[in-house]
């Protein structure tokens, strides 16, 4: 993989919407490359995460506890342990590679240096996902609403 390549597959991530390109270059310099074949396990339910991966090639797949497929998977371009790149928090799912791929692994330590590099860039990404927190929680009020209405 390329620098120039990973800033592209790093642009196309949610995360890192807004970012210009001198901070985009800076997360993907920072990053690891990690292969992975077909079936290899990425990490596992209830370890400690220190980060999170950007699937650059592939499909990963998350497990449960007992490695059973929980019907959601990520492919190229998509972020697994986006929490993870933000807060220490341990695994609440496994991965298991479905397909031969290709991951950009993203510290929380190096995240964090970035941010502390760019400022501005920490208060528009605590912005955000306050926002997107707020809107959570709304939606969940709203289901509970719902779900507490009596039956006729």
């Amino acid at each position: 993989m390329s620098l120039t390549n990973d800033i592209d597959v790093l642009s196309r991530v949610s995360l890192f919407e807004g970012f210009s390109l001198d901070q985009l270059r800076l997360v993907a310099f920072g990053a690891q490359e990690v292969e992975l074949g077909a079936g290899a396990q990425l990490f596992r339910f209830g370890e400690a995460a220190n980060g999170g991966f950007v699937v650059y090639t592939g499909r990963v797949a998350l497990v449960n506890a007992r490695s059973e497929p929980l019907n959601k998977s990520f492919g190229a371009g998509s972020l697994i342990g986006e929490m993870a790149i933000l807060t220490r928090i341990m695994r609440p799912n496994g991965a298991i590679a479905e397909t031969d791929c290709r991951l950009l692994y993203i510290s929380r330590e190096m995240f964090r240096r970035v941010l502390e590099e760019y400022p501005a860039l920490a208060g528009r990404l605590h912005a955000r996902i306050s926002h997107n927190v707020r809107s959570l929680v709304a939606e969940l009020s709203a289901v509970q609403e719902q779900l507490s209405r009596p039956v006729d």
